[in-house]
């Protein structure tokens, strides 16, 4: 239930129709709520600072800001449909998330709709007819306000649009995404789960025929692995007195019908607990970042290989990726990764996860941009300095060798896509500087 809700959270800050919305039904309350004290105060002889005219110049004055308004509106969301699509082709599909989840956007389009809405609302309400013409003075006056405010907005979106679309902004945002992905997965100074246990004895807690016996409970859909609740598995392992095995982790692409965890000891009749344990795991269509580190590492890789493909060759953007990666990877190189063992108050062990390592991480960062880079010494040379300067922020040893793995075959490829023996000769010596601080 609580990745449910989290999902429809998420969901909700990537619409466009959300913010809007909201905007749109203040509106309303608000124009029933000016009329209201109009009517209430319609028989006061002034109105200080407010508008004082007849019923036609309150009609000429809300019919013009609504007509302008909704105008107005109409070719932001062209902009802004422009936007996405630029964005698409430079920067990659996958980062129109971020941009959808643009709050300023939300609000730029939410004001003029609920602009419009309010003018066209209070516009009816004003009656020229009869013996005794109605004039919302207050109503129209809060009209105007909100045209004037709106022409603020339309200057902020043009402003915002322009720097929204500059790759330093993107990779920036990305990187963010990145930091907050880390700080919520993996906490500074938390402790180890299952910190009494090696793997060792972890692995002979697991019973000698679980990959035996042990039941499989299928995916009910196919798509991607969003979030799972791995508190929920845990206490249904207590309560049953199971152990589970998740087969999958978030991110993956899961196939309706495959195991998705392994159930033991079997429980054939016990359709209820299998649907319990089915609810745990949050299936959609695309990825999200809620529990996925590689999706957010992957955001800033296309950019910088998008950066460096023929039809584009930046390797400033590539470099700037680069520089962002590495400040992530220092923070994840004093992480703490959760244990793949989790037990419960007995000490007994009740799940088992796909283990969370700096190695699988440092695999989804390096590789593409390695493949990228090889023909190009600035962009393999700053590959080598980013490594160099992750490996000074920590003294964990398993970080070092898999940031020198990678360091290794940065240099190899050099070797291989470098015709100019100079480059090659700077992308050595770096390499040499990388090797001396595995030591």
């Amino acid at each position: 239930m609580k990745s449910k809700i989290a999902s429809f959270c998420s969901e909700l800050s990537t619409s466009f129709w959300f913010v809007p919305m909201l905007l749109a039904v203040g509106a309303i309350a608000l124009s029933f709520a000016t009329l209201a004290l109009d009517e209430t105060f319609k028989n006061a002889t002034t109105f200080v600072f407010g508008y004082d005219r007849g019923t036609d110049g309150a009609r000429t004055l809300l019919s013009a800001a609504a007509s302008s308004v909704i105008t107005v509106a109409g070719v932001t969301f062209s902009i802004t449909i422009a936007t996405l699509a630029q964005a698409s082709s430079q920067f990659g599909p996958r980062l129109l998330r971020n941009f959808m989840s643009d709050k300023g956007n939300q609000f730029v389009l939410g004001t003029f709709t609920a602009t419009f809405l309010y003018c066209l609302l209070v516009l009816r309400a004003i009656n020229g007819t009869g013996s005794a013409p109605f004039v919302p003075h207050i109503s129209v006056t809060i009209g105007l306000l909100l045209a004037v405010l709106s022409i603020g907005v339309l200057i902020y979106f043009i402003h915002h649009v322009a720097s929204s679309l500059q790759a330093d902004y993107v990779i920036a945002s990305a990187s963010h995404t990145l930091d907050t992905t880390i700080a919520r997965l993996f906490p500074k100074n938390r402790e180890q789960d299952g910190s009494a246990h090696t793997r060792d004895s972890c692995v002979q807690d697991i019973p000698e025929d679980f990959d035996r016996i042990a039941s499989p409970i299928p995916a009910v859909k196919s798509g991607y692995l969003q979030t799972i609740d791995y508190e929920q598995l845990t206490q249904l392992a207590v309560e049953h007195d199971v152990l589970l095995r998740v087969e999958f982790e978030p991110g993956a692409f899961v196939v309706q019908g495959k195991p998705l965890v392994l159930l033991w000891p079997t429980r054939p009749s016990d359709d209820k607990l299998r649907k319990e344990i089915q609810q745990a795991f949050l299936i959609g269509m695309r990825r999200r970042t809620a529990q996925d580190l590689d999706f957010a590492i992957d955001n800033l890789v296309e950019v910088a290989v998008r950066a460096l493909s023929p039809g584009i060759n930046d390797p400033f953007t590539a470099m700037s990726c680069l520089d962002w990666l590495g400040e992530a990877f220092c923070q994840l190189g004093e992480s703490t990764f959760p244990s793949p063992y989790q037990y419960d108050d007995t000490d007994t062990l009740r799940l088992i996860t796909p283990a969370v390592t700096f190695q699988r991480f440092a695999d989804a960062a390096f590789p593409q941009i390695r493949h990228a880079a090889r023909t190009n010494p600035t962009v393999t040379m700053h590959l080598l300095k980013t490594i160099a300067t992750i490996m000074t922020s920590t003294n964990k040893q398993e970080v070092r060798t898999a940031l020198f793995h990678h360091a290794t075959l940065i240099e190899h490829g050099s070797r291989q896509g470098m015709p100019d023996g100079a480059d090659q000769q700077r992308v050595k010596e770096l390499y040499q500087k990388v090797a001396s601080m595995l030591l």
